[in-house]
């Protein structure tokens, strides 16, 4: 009966590591358990009717198939639910998409749909968190939150095309900077720009820009005049 024993464990731990879709492993592993343990009690009882009427013997042996087939349609369930567990990705405009992540970029998430080959790809600006097929939920970025121009500064420029896949166009703007006669320094000039064009992108209800051009000219004097700066982009919302 030992030896019976640890052969139920054996399978038991066999379930335990091969299935991780986040379920109740509990009631299953312990109802596996009581069924296999029920086979062997009912093998034995098979075993030893021999000699006992022939009517006894089938009702036995039927009562032997009938908890295997249990058990078969069990573990049969359980892992169908594990081999169809997907994905789940989670986005900031409530949307949810079922696939299966296949990379974990540093500025995207690329998956695909059950049944389908095609591999796409999803701005990390864009999602929420992701829920793995074995329970794990990841968080990906935080909503950024923007309702008028006072929430400039929260809007995000960037020149890397990823970081806006998935995100809404809403259309090219453009921002320009002058120190008038000043020779301000360049750089100042620049950041002077982006500001108005972030403050441009906040009024439109954008989150993220995807820089295009950024042109300066060196401040000197004369009658060209000081330091000029432009910068062109395309805002995106969510």
């Amino acid at each position: 009966m030992q030896a019976d024993e640890s052969a139920v464990d054996r399978v038991a731990e066999t379930v335990r590591q091969n299935v991780t879709h986040d379920l109740e492993y509990n009631f299953f592993l312990n109802f596996l358990k009581v069924v296999v343990k029920n086979q062997i009690e009912i093998a034995s009882e098979v075993k030893n009717s021999s000699s006992a009427s022939t009517s006894t013997h089938e009702t036995r042996k039927n009562k032997q198939c009938f908890f295997f087939r249990i058990a078969l349609s069990i573990i049969a369930t359980f892992f169908a639910i594990t081999v169809f567990a997907q994905d789940e990705i989670r986005t900031h405009k409530g949307d949810l998409i079922v696939g299966t992540v296949t990379e974990m970029g540093d500025k995207s998430i690329k998956y695909k749909y059950q049944g389908e080959e095609l591999v796409n790809s999803i701005s990390k600006n864009l999602v929420a968190q992701v829920k793995f097929a074995n329970g794990r939920v990841q968080t990906v970025t935080e909503k950024i939150i923007v309702k008028g121009a006072s929430d400039w500064e929260k809007v995000v420029i960037t020149n890397v095309e990823a970081e806006v896949e998935g995100l809404t166009r809403v259309g090219e703007m453009m921002a320009k900077a002058s120190s008038g006669w000043s020779t301000t320094n360049q750089g100042k000039m620049e950041k002077k720009a982006m500001d108005k064009l972030k403050q441009e992108a906040a009024t439109k209800g954008c989150h993220v820009v995807l820089l295009l051009t950024t042109t300066g000219k060196g401040g000197h004097y004369g009658v060209s005049g000081g330091t000029k700066a432009s910068v062109t982009g395309v805002g995106y919302k969510y």
